[in-house]
Order: C-alpha cells, then sequence, then structure tokens
C-alpha cells in the first residue's frame, strides 16, 4: 500500500478529493440532532374503566391483561399500575427487540381480551415511549394588544391552527387557554313546574270523559227508580189472589226471579268476555305496534353498527397520526373502503372522523331509545298474557252460569204445567204476575251489570290519568343520559350520500340542521307529549344554560404578565432541530403579520441542539490547532506539519461519509467522539512522519525515506489504531441505556481512527516524498540535549526495578481508594442557559394561594442576576409538564438566562431568593439531561416493598420510611407516591335485595346514576366565542357521603306497582381507606417508598448508607423489600461498562499477540493499563469529579490508547534486538529514538482534548470527565510508560529473538 502511493501519488490524491466530496455532501445533508436515535424498549397499555375502584380494575382488567402480556415473546418486565377509573401496564422488552412487531402483537393480545370485557370497560391504548415524548419547544405567546380572553380566543382560532400546519409538528398541547364553557344544569324547579303544567293538560283531555261517565250515572240512577216503583205496584196487584194458590205464587215468583237473575248474570259474563276480548285486541294492537318500532331501532343500530365498522377501517394507525385533510386515497385504503366511505360523504379522513363521531353520537342515542323500548314491549307482552289469563277465566265461569240457567228453564216448565190446572182466571192472573216478576227482575240485573260496567270504566279512566301523569314525570324522563342523548340526537347535520344530476356530476345530500348558538340551544325541542293545549318542551323549560370560563382556575404568567404556554410536539421522521427552526419560521411570520403579537422559547431543543454542535466543533477546532502548534514545535518544519496535518479533516470528512451511509446522526455523542478523536488522528502520521523525518536525517532518500518509514512502524501503527477499537467492539454486548448512549460516539472514533491510518500508510508516504525532497536535517535543538540524560535515566530505571514498580503499584491503590469514596453518578450534569424552577404548595393549599406564591417566586427569580425570562404554569395549564414528574397542582417555571451565566449559580441564587416562601421552590439546573435519563431511570433512593397482602404491604412501607427518614443525607421521604383514598363502601345484603326484586349490579348502577355529575356533549360558536358544551345536575356539589347515605330508588315489582328502597335497608356502609392506586411487577403487588438526595450528598453513598440502615428490619411473612433506585440503575450501568472493559482488555492483548508474535511480549505493554487507570483516578480528584458512565468510559478509551506507546516503543526495542544489539543497549536506544514520538502523540490527544476538560460550555460539561479521565490518564502513563515499559520489558524478555525472513523458508539444495 506504501509503494503503491509513493509510485501513483495522483491515485491516492483522486481518492483524497473524492473523500473530502462525500464527506461535505454526507455533512450537509445530515441534520443535527440532541441525543443519538434511541428506540426504548418499552411499551404502555392504558385501559379506563368507569366508576371502579382500583382493587376491580386489578381483578378485571389488569390481572388478565398482565397475565396474557407476560407471554409475548421478549417480555423482561411487566410492570402495572391499578387507580380509580384506568389501569395501567408498562411493558419493558429486551433490548434488541422490534418494537414494531411487539406493538402488533401487543394489539392482538388486547383484542382477544376486550371481548369478553364489559361494555364500560374502554379501548386499551398503546403508546411506546421515546424520546419525541418530550416537547421539541416550550413557547409563551402574549400580546400587547390583547387581553387574556382575547389572546385566548386569538389563539385557538389563528394561532394554533397555523401553527399545527408547520412541516414537523405532531400536535401542539397548551396551557394557560381561557376555554369557555356552557353548561345545561337541570333544574328541579323547572321540572316540577313543567310536571304541573304536564299534569293539568292530562287532566284537562279527560275532562270530557269524566262527564261523560257522570252523565251516565245520572240516567242509572233514574232507571233504578223506576223498576223499584213497578216492584211496588206489582206486589199490591198480587195481594187480592187466592189463598190457595198463594203458594203456587210463591213458587212461581221464586223459579222466574232466579231464572231472570240466570239470565242477568250470563248477559253480564258475556258483557265482561266481550269487554275483555275488546282490550285483549288493543293490547296485541300495541305490542305489534311496539314489537315493529323496536325491530326498526334494531335495524337502524344494525346500520349504524356497519357504519362504525367501515369507518373504524379509516382510524387508528396508521391513519391517526395523518393530517385531517390526507385524501382517502393518499391515505393508503383499499378500493372497496374509499368507495364505501365516498357513498357516506367521505372524502378525507378528516371527514371519516368526523362522520364517526356523529355516527357514536347517533348509536348512543338508538341504543338508549331501544333499551326504552325493550321495557315497553315486555310490558305489552306481559298485559296480553294477563287479559287472556283472564278471558279463559271469564269462559269458565260463563259455561257455569249457562248450565245454571238451563236448570231454571227447566223448573220454570215444569212449574208452569202444574199451573195449567188452575182455573183460567186464577192462571191468568198468575201468568201477568210472573211475567212483569220476570220483567222486573231481568230490568233489576241490566241495571246491577250497567253499573258494574260503569264502575269499570271510571277505574279505567282514573287508571288512564295515573298512568298517563306517571309516563309524563319528566324526573324520570329527563336524566343526564337521555338529556344529553335527546341534544345530541337532535345536533345533527350530516351528509347522506349522493343525488346526480342529468350530466352526471354528483351533488352531496345533506341531513339535519345543527345548533347555530345558545339561543339555539335553550330553544331547542326535547320532547313533544302531544297533548292538546300543552306546548313542545324546550331546553329552557327544564333547565338552565350557564356560560363560564375557567379564567379562575388556570395560571399561565410571562414575566409576571399573563400569558399562554404552548408545548410542540414532533413527528418522529423529522429532525428535531429543523422542526424547530420552522416553528420558529411561523413564529416571526405570525409576528410580522399581527403587531403585538410575541413568541417567547422558554425551551427549545433546537437552541441545545446547536449550541451543543457549535460548542463541540469549536473544541475540535482548538483541539486541533493545538495538535498543529506542537507538531511545529517539535519538528521545527512546516513540510512535515503540513503533511501530518492533512490528516485531521481528511479523517474527519471520511468519519462524516461513513456516519451518513450507517444512518449515524450528528448529535453531542457522535460530534463527541469526533471531538475526542482529533487529537488522535494525528499520532499515526506523527509516528509515520517522524520516522521518515529520522531516516532522512540518516542521509536516505526521500522516495527510500517515505516508504521504508512507513514500513517500518506500519505493524505497529495498525495494531495501535486496532487496540483502540477493539475496546469499544465490546459495546455490542451491553445492554440499556449505556448502549444506546454511546454507540454512535464509538462508531465515529472507529470511523475516524481507520481513516487516520489509511492516511498515515497512503497520503502520508505519497506527500512526504514530493515535500521532504528539499527538507534540511535539523540542529541540535534542547530535547536533542535532553536525549542522553533521558537514556541514563532509563538504564537507571531497569537497574532499579522493585522501586520503579512498587512506586506505581502504590499509587494505583491509593488514587483508586480515594476516588471510590466519593461515591457514583450515572451522567454529569449539563447546564444550558435554559431551566426548570418547580413550586409546590402545602397540602389544602387553595388556588388563590398557589397563583398569589406563584407571582411572588416569578417576581423574585427576576431579581436574581442572570436571569432573563420567566414564563410559568400551574398543572394542567402547564399542558404535559416537560420533566415529565411534575405533580398536578404544582407550578413549573420555564427561566431563561443571559449569556455568560452558569445554570447551577443561578440555580442556587433562586433557591435561597425563594427560601423563605411558604411553597417549596426547587430550581433544577440540569433539566434536560434529566428528563432524558428519568424516562428509564429512577432518581434518588427507591426501596421496593413486595407483599400480596394490601395491609402488610402499607404497614411495612411506613416502616421502611421511617428507618429512611433517619438515613443522613435523604430529604422528601415518601411511603408510596399517592396518599391512601377514603372509601366509603357499601355491602349490599343480597337477601334483602332479592326480596325488592334487586341485584348488586342494580343497585350499583342505581348509586353510580345518583353520583353522575355531567355529561360532555358539544362545541358551539355564540357570540365569536367558542363554547363548550356539557349537561351537569344543578347542586352537584351537594352530593356529599350523608346524601348518598340516604340515597332512595324507585323499583318496579312484578304485578306493575313503584315503590321506593332506601339504600340504606338494603346495604351496610362501611368508612375505610384503600391504596389510590395498586402496583404490582410480574404480577406481584408493591409499594415504592423514596426519598431525595439532599444537596452535597452522592445518591449512591447514601444509598449504601440506608441500606445497612434497613439491614436489621424484619418484614412480615410473606412481604420482600429491595432497593431498585438510582443507585441500582448506576451500578447496572457500570457493570455493563465493567464487562466492555475486561472484553477490551482481552481483545488488546489478542491484537497484540499477533503483531509480537508472542504471547509474552503484550504483558510488558499491557502493564501500562493499570498507569493509566491511575492517572485517571488521580485527576478525577484533582477535577473533583466523581465515577460516572462518561469517566469510566474515558477509562476504557485509555485501555486502547495508552497501549500506542508501549506498542511502538516494544516493537522497536524487538527491531534492534533482531538486528543484533545487546538487549539493555536495545531498551536505552529504542526509548531514546521513540521519545518524541511518543511525546508528540501523547501531546496531541491531550490538547485535543483539553477545551472538552475545561467543560466551560454546555456540550463539553457533559464530556468534561471523560476528557479529564483521558487526559489524566494519558499524562501519568506517558510518562511512566517512558521507564516502566523498558523495566518490564528487561524482566520479562530475556530470551533471545530470532525472526524469520524469506530465506529460512527456502528449502536447500542437495
Amino acid at each position: 500500500m506504501t509503494s503503491f502511493s509513493v509510485k501513483k501519488p495522483f491515485t491516492v490524491f483522486v481518492a483524497v478529493v473524492a473523500i473530502l466530496v462525500f464527506g461535505v455532501m454526507s455533512y450537509v445533508k445530515m441534520t443535527p440532532d440532541l441525543m443519538p436515535n434511541m428506540d426504548y424498549p418499552y411499551a404502555v397499555i392504558v385501559t379506563t374503566y368507569p366508576g371502579a375502584a382500583p382493587e376491580e380494575v386489578e381483578a378485571v382488567v389488569t390481572k388478565p391483561m398482565e397475565q396474557s402480556m407476560a407471554t409475548l415473546n421478549d417480555i423482561k418486565t411487566v410492570t402495572s399500575s391499578s387507580a380509580e377509573n384506568y389501569s395501567m401496564l408498562v411493558l419493558e422488552f429486551e433490548q434488541d427487540t422490534n418494537m414494531d412487531s411487539a406493538v402488533v402483537d401487543i394489539l392482538q393480545k388486547t383484542q382477544m381480551l376486550t371481548g369478553s370485557w364489559d361494555d364500560t370497560i374502554g379501548t386499551p391504548s398503546i403508546i411506546r415511549i421515546n424520546p419525541n415524548m418530550i416537547p421539541v419547544m416550550v413557547a409563551a405567546v402574549d400580546s400587547s394588544e390583547m387581553d387574556r380572553y382575547e389572546l385566548s380566543r386569538f389563539a385557538k382560532d389563528t394561532v394554533i391552527p397555523s401553527l399545527e400546519g408547520t412541516t414537523g409538528v405532531a400536535s401542539i398541547t397548551t396551557g394557560g387557554m381561557i376555554e369557555r364553557t356552557m353548561t345545561i344544569e337541570l333544574n328541579e324547579k323547572k321540572l316540577d313546574k313543567m310536571n304541573e303544567k304536564i299534569a293539568d293538560a292530562i287532566n284537562a283531555a279527560m275532562e270530557d270523559a269524566r262527564q261523560q261517565l257522570e252523565d251516565a250515572q245520572k240516567e242509572l240512577d233514574e232507571n233504578r227508580g223506576a223498576v223499584e216503583a213497578g216492584k211496588n205496584q206489582l206486589l199490591g196487584a198480587s195481594a187480592g189472589i187466592n189463598d190457595s194458590v198463594k203458594q203456587g205464587e210463591t213458587d212461581l215468583a221464586d223459579t222466574v226471579t232466579a231464572a231472570g237473575e240466570s239470565a242477568a248474570k250470563l248477559a253480564a259474563a258475556r258483557a265482561a268476555i266481550d269487554l275483555l276480548n275488546e282490550q285483549l285486541a288493543q293490547a296485541e294492537e300495541a305490542l305489534a305496534a311496539a314489537e315493529a318500532q323496536l325491530a326498526e331501532t334494531d335495524a337502524r343500530i344494525a346500520s349504524l353498527e356497519a357504519d362504525s365498522a367501515l369507518y373504524a377501517k379509516a382510524l387508528g394507525e396508521p391513519y391517526d397520526s395523518m393530517d385531517a385533510s390526507t385524501s382517502l386515497e393518499d391515505a393508503g385504503l383499499d378500493a372497496d373502503t374509499v368507495a364505501a366511505l365516498n357513498a357516506k360523504g367521505c372524502t378525507d379522513l378528516g371527514s371519516v372522523r368526523t362522520m364517526n363521531n356523529l355516527n357514536d353520537v347517533n348509536l348512543s342515542a338508538q341504543r338508549t331509545a331501544r333499551a326504552a323500548q325493550a321495557v315497553a314491549v315486555e310490558t305489552a307482552r306481559v298485559q296480553v298474557e294477563e287479559l287472556r289469563t283472564q278471558i279463559a277465566a271469564a269462559e269458565e265461569n260463563y259455561a257455569a252460569l249457562e248450565a245454571d240457567a238451563k236448570k231454571q228453564m227447566e223448573s220454570l216448565e215444569n212449574l208452569q204445567k202444574q199451573l195449567e190446572e188452575l182455573p183460567g182466571e186464577l192462571m191468568g192472573g198468575m201468568t201477568q204476575i210472573s211475567l212483569a216478576g220476570g220483567q222486573l227482575a231481568a230490568a233489576q240485573t241490566a241495571l246491577t251489570s250497567a253499573q258494574a260496567q260503569l264502575d269499570a270504566a271510571v277505574q279505567t279512566l282514573e287508571d288512564q290519568l295515573a298512568s298517563a301523569l306517571d309516563a309524563a314525570d319528566l324526573h324520570g324522563v329527563l336524566s343526564l343520559e337521555t338529556l344529553s342523548s335527546l341534544i345530541a340526537a337532535q345536533n345533527l347535520d350530516m351528509p347522506a350520500g349522493y343525488v346526480y344530476d342529468e350530466n352526471g356530476n354528483g351533488i352531496i345530500v345533506t341531513v339535519g340542521d345543527a345548533i347555530a348558538d345558545g339561543d339555539d340551544l335553550e330553544n331547542l325541542v326535547l320532547l313533544d307529549l302531544g297533548i292538546e293545549g300543552l306546548d313542545p318542551i324546550r331546553v329552557r323549560d327544564v333547565a338552565d344554560v350557564v356560560r363560564a370560563d375557567n379564567a379562575g382556575e388556570i395560571y399561565a404568567s410571562l414575566n409576571g404578565n399573563n400569558g399562554l404556554i404552548l408545548m410542540f410536539s414532533k413527528q418522529s421522521t423529522y429532525a428535531t432541530a429543523k422542526v424547530s427552526d420552522n416553528i420558529r419560521a411561523a413564529f416571526d411570520e405570525l409576528s410580522a403579520q399581527y403587531p403585538g403579537l410575541t413568541f417567547t422559547a422558554l425551551m427549545d431543543q433546537g437552541d441545545y441542539i446547536y449550541l451543543l454542535r457549535d460548542s463541540i466543533l469549536s473544541s475540535l477546532l482548538w483541539g486541533a490547532l493545538f495538535s498543529v502548534i506542537i507538531l511545529f514545535l517539535f519538528l521545527r518544519d512546516w513540510r512535515p506539519t503540513v503533511i501530518t496535518l492533512c490528516s485531521i479533516p481528511i479523517s474527519l470528512l471520511f468519519a462524516f461519509t461513513l456516519m451518513y451511509f450507517t444512518g449515524v446522526s450528528i448529535n453531542i455523542m457522535s460530534l463527541s467522539g469526533l471531538s475526542i478523536s482529533v487529537g488522535m488522528l494525528v499520532d499515526n502520521s506523527v509516528v509515520v512522519i517522524e520516522n521518515t523525518y529520522r531516516l532522512r536525517a540518516l542521509g536516505e532518500s526521500t522516495v527510500k525515506s517515505a516508504v521504508s518509514g512507513a514500513r517500518q512502524v506500519g505493524g505497529a501503527i495498525a495494531a495501535s489504531t486496532f487496540t483502540t477499537i477493539c475496546v469499544f467492539i465490546p459495546i455490542a454486548f451491553v445492554e440499556g441505556l449505556t448502549r444506546e448512549l454511546f454507540t454512535d460516539m464509538v462508531l465515529t472514533l472507529s470511523y475516524a481512527l481507520i481513516a487516520s491510518l489509511i492516511v498515515a500508510l497512503t497520503l502520508v508516504p505519497a506527500l512526504a516524498s514530493k515535500l521532504l525532497a528539499h527538507a534540511k536535517p535539523q540542529s541540535e535543538t534542547a530535547f536533542t540535549r535532553f536525549m542522553p540524560k533521558y537514556k541514563k535515566s532509563v538504564l537507571w530505571a531497569v537497574k532499579h526495578k522493585a522501586a520503579t514498580l512498587l512506586t506505581a503499584v502504590a499509587l494505583l491503590f491509593a488514587s483508586g481508594a480515594a476516588v471510590l469514596t466519593k461515591g457514583f453518578t450515572f451522567l454529569p450534569d449539563m447546564e444550558m442557559e435554559q431551566m426548570m424552577v418547580t413550586l409546590t404548595m402545602p397540602e389544602g393549599s387553595s388556588f388563590a394561594d398557589t397563583t398569589a406564591a406563584a407571582d411572588e417566586a416569578a417576581n423574585r427569580m427576576l431579581t436574581v442576576p442572570g436571569v432573563e425570562t420567566v414564563g410559568g404554569a400551574i398543572g394542567d395549564s402547564a399542558g404535559a409538564s416537560f420533566s415529565m414528574v411534575t405533580s398536578e397542582g404544582d407550578v413549573t417555571f420555564y427561566v431563561l438566562l443571559e449569556n455568560g451565566y452558569k445554570a447551577s449559580r443561578v440555580a442556587k441564587e433562586i433557591n435561597e431568593a425563594c427560601a423563605d416562601m411558604d411553597a417549596d421552590v426547587n430550581a433544577d439546573a440540569n433539566s434536560l439531561m434529566s428528563s432524558m435519563t428519568q424516562m428509564l431511570t429512577s432518581s434518588g433512593i427507591t426501596v421496593r416493598v413486595y407483599s400480596n397482602d394490601l395491609d402488610d404491604l402499607r404497614e411495612t412501607a411506613d416502616a421502611v420510611a421511617e428507618v429512611l427518614r433517619g438515613v443522613d443525607g435523604t430529604e422528601n421521604v415518601a411511603a408510596g407516591e399517592e396518599a391512601p383514598t377514603a372509601e366509603l363502601h357499601f355491602t349490599v345484603d343480597k337477601e334483602k335485595a332479592a326480596k325488592e326484586q334487586l341485584t348488586v349490579a342494580q343497585v350499583y348502577m342505581q348509586v353510580a346514576s345518583a353520583l353522575t355529575g355531567s355529561a360532555d356533549l358539544i362545541e358551539l360558536s355564540d357570540g365569536g366565542d367558542t363554547y363548550a358544551v356539557s349537561v351537569q345536575t344543578a347542586g352537584k356539589d351537594t352530593i356529599t357521603p350523608d346524601y348518598v347515605r340516604s340515597l332512595t330508588f324507585d323499583v318496579t315489582a312484578k304485578d306493575g306497582t313503584v315503590h321506593s328502597v332506601a339504600l340504606k335497608d338494603i346495604a351496610t356502609v362501611e368508612e375505610t381507606e384503600s391504596l389510590s392506586s395498586i402496583h404490582r411487577l410480574n404480577q406481584r403487588r408493591y409499594i415504592d417508598v423514596t426519598a431525595d438526595i439532599s444537596d452535597g450528598y452522592n445518591v449512591t453513598l447514601v444509598t449504601n448508607a440506608a441500606e445497612e440502615a434497613l439491614a436489621s428490619y424484619t418484614p412480615a411473612d410473606g412481604t420482600t423489600v429491595g432497593f431498585t433506585g438510582e443507585r441500582e440503575s448506576i451500578v447496572e450501568a457500570l457493570k455493563q461498562l465493567v464487562l466492555m472493559l475486561a472484553v477490551g482488555i482481552l481483545l488488546v492483548y489478542l491484537v497484540m499477540v499477533a503483531q509480537f508474535q508472542d504471547l509474552k511480549s503484550p504483558f510488558i505493554v499491557m502493564f501500562t493499563i493499570p498507569l493509566a487507570f491511575t492517572g485517571g483516578f488521580l485527576a478525577l480528584l484533582i477535577a473533583g469529579l466523581d465515577i460516572n458512565l462518561l469517566s469510566m468510559l474515558g477509562m476504557i478509551m485509555l485501555v486502547g490508547i495508552i497501549v500506542n506507546n508501549g506498542i511502538v516503543l516494544v516493537d522497536y526495542i524487538n527491531q534492534l534486538r533482531i538486528g543484533g544489539m545487546e538487549r539493555r543497549e536495545a531498551i536505552a536506544d529504542a526509548a531514546v529514538t521513540r521519545l518524541r514520538p511518543i511525546l508528540m502523540t501523547s501531546i496531541t490527544t491531550i490538547l485535543g482534548l483539553i477545551v472538552m476538560a475545561l467543560g466551560q460550555s454546555e456540550a463539553t460539561s457533559l464530556i468534561q470527565p471523560l476528557a479529564v479521565t483521558c487526559i489524566g490518564g494519558l499524562l501519568y502513563a506517558t510518562l511512566m510508560t517512558l521507564y516502566v515499559v523498558p523495566v518490564m520489558y528487561d524482566a520479562l524478555s530475556k530470551k533471545e529473538l530470532y525472526h524469520v525472513d524469506e530465506a529460512d523458508l527456502e528449502l536447500s539444495e542437495k
């Protein structure tokens, strides 16, 4: 390779130009980002269960979900939280899991479970955890031309729609927006008044029927008087009959009367049967009508459900992430689905979502109507069956009466035959009397039957009146649910399909009339009872429409003035910096378009990215400049300096090219890798050019010096490069956040080092063969005069091995022990010119107290030097907290600093300025890195208590918390994340409930219905404002424990009667406390006891002390206690790096075995590794830093870097000994010869890291521990290498060396 480059330098030149072109193009096309693209192996499943307590959520939703998810491929842990109304599972997978496939598997598992769940349980939502969850920007909006009401309306109508269209923006969360609401409150007084009107109308409608019945009663009374008079006349006529026929007359009269009564009863029975048949016909007609109506409703529901299934094809992933204006064809839907959706009037995804929402409202209303219709059908069926039973009994009674009448007629015929023997005059009188008596008896019977029918008619009228009044009682008709359904069903305006004109042009057909404004809502017709004299019932007749806003419930300020907070989330496929630029451009456009409108970025990841990029590039350039200066000082000639300098830009651009093609972005880690490599990029070229320069000084020709200079050290520099790269290869075996963070750094560093090796073996010889032709040997310098002294010191060290080695070992153990006592941290703080401050109020504080404290804190912050802007928001006003850990009700402040101020210093001053406030004010100077790491790691101390018994769980957690409070360095100790919740538990007596025809489920539904306070409905515009409309029960604040205990509800018995049942009569109540949420890990219940670490304390040391304090505590049987906080995350990450270090050392050894062709010689060089550790430990102690992931990575880098000098030195010693030089003389000469390249490579590497080691910028503060560790290790280890390696070589390599050349491989001629 070296000979080829010297022979054909233009070929090398072409390759260099190609690298430069590709490198520049790659850099331009790559977009900067804050952190590497990290795919976290986590997924979250959230399932709602309205009205369910944590225990019920755990039993019904969480447990089955856990058991199902535990069977997923590559699942690592399943953590769950069962709280009131919802269940949340956090699934952790193995590191290399394909999360796209995992989400599909999760979806399939959840679909299998949801089929068996109750309808009240919501559909599980699946969320993947990734860095995109952190807002790309948090901005405050203010206007000098508008008050907060006008600003909120303007932001909602103009600003947010404009910004949502910004390229790369996925969603915008608002805070501090004044939301206007329109609440429809059911008014009991209005309901009572309307019920009175309905009762009056029904009574008026029944008045004609009541008058007719009264007239019939009068006529009946008159007929009854006439019959009585006829009876008296008949008795007078019969008084003169002969005594001899009196007995016959009496018998005949009795028989006739009996016969008449039988005939009357028979007629009455037939009339009753006819009446019942008429009622049966009416009932069957009503049943048929109810069944037909139910069938029509079922058909409508089926049609709506079919429409829901159609709309569902265009909902959910991936369509929910698409813009609403995306056409159905562009969304990727199949042709049949597009055609079906077009037939429904849908042309894009937005119209599909609108139609689906309307369809859901209509479906809900139809289902509510069906439930009422089903009850009506069942009632009609029962009535029909009862009438049929009554008719059958009446038929049986009629048959019995008919048989009795037949017997009476036979008796009458026999008596008449006997009377025929009497004299004609007597017989005629008796006959007349008998006939008159029969007529009177028949008349009396008819009157009795008519009275019975009249009484039945009166009772029927009264029953109908009572039934009508009950059915029209609005208290039972207009509940929250029915009122919501009625309003939603009336607020309909949607496309029904298309018709076509004679030209084939489609014309959309729409149906409905949406509610226009508040007046339209108040005048909306709810019911028309169809009663004459009663107008249709409107919203205003039964409810009050109350307009309000949330101005008294939100807080958002900017420098003490009212403002709005906007939080931007980006689409995952767009670069963070580009999205940030697009948002800022949109801000500028809106500000220019609307005078007085201002935007202030309180947190901008784009600023972080550009700031970090510029900072790292600056340190990279400074490192390169320092390297050039050192090279010139050592070589004292511009030619070799220029040749060596070429390796830096070429290697960097080569690295950019490989980064582009391997998908590595420009981020803080990849740029840090390049910055770290700057000092090392010249190392290989320095060794080659120095050796070439040395040969040229010895009189060799330029070409021979260039070729031989590279060949002599080619193996050594190749081995040196590969040893440096080899220490990073084990990153493939590391898991978790460590691998995600450092892979980009390792790759870019490796790319640059490989490029520097290629440049050193090709470009450097090619340039040297041309540029060094006229180079003159340098005169004696101070450095050359120092070399004999150094040679004597090396020979002295070789003779006094024990003192040299003991000193090195003693320093290693002493420095290691000293740095370990300082403890460990996860990542170093990275200070920005932006920070977050959290204000927490004492329990029980009112909203007014909180806002007053927030204003006071903001004013105090603005007085702190360095604070430029303070923007704050409370709870929901902040949208979603940037730190992801802020509690509801806390005030989150975003603080912008002036240039040149340290966040840590300003944070300390803010905490001091607010120390005397009643609220707890905490300024965090490291907000960004905290947000990144806290997504996957805990902070502070976390003690996890496991037990399946909730009582043991709470008791043990309280005991552990008490122990932690006694540990020095802990604060804010909490036994569980949430306080227990007061609980009113009603235990239903099943036997008592059954007597009242109630089940436990029905009792639950009655109680839940009574406690339901409100239901959201629609949005409508009124007077230019947009209102969110909801329905609620007036006086909902009066729902107290006493109110619940005194609940009563109406129950309909089997016989149709309605009676009230008191809850206290069928259930007992118990006041208890329950956990607000139940947490489980791998199906075991647990509570986390947490504690923060006080300022000035190390988390690992305090956790160790806490572990010692808990060692003597014995939990209850079945309860276990374990630590799982920040220390455990740190220790796990460090274990991964220690494994990486061990494997790296092994690979370095194998590379040196291949280089030296000896198993012992590598140990000579590897003795420099602990020397590097000593230097790293000493540097950390001097800089006041502790061991963290970056400093540990620096130790790993030292393994690959520090052996390079030893390899160059040992390789040259071996060359001299093979050439015939005595061992110690070879050691001394090689040490002197390689002194300059060793010092040059070490110093250039050190100066390349010096800017980052100072940690003056935001980015360098993150990499500072790594740079300090490397500098300390290089300084100390280089110094010791110049003496310890010769000492170790003299001790371990005493055998004669033998070199096998080509002549030794040839066969001898015989």
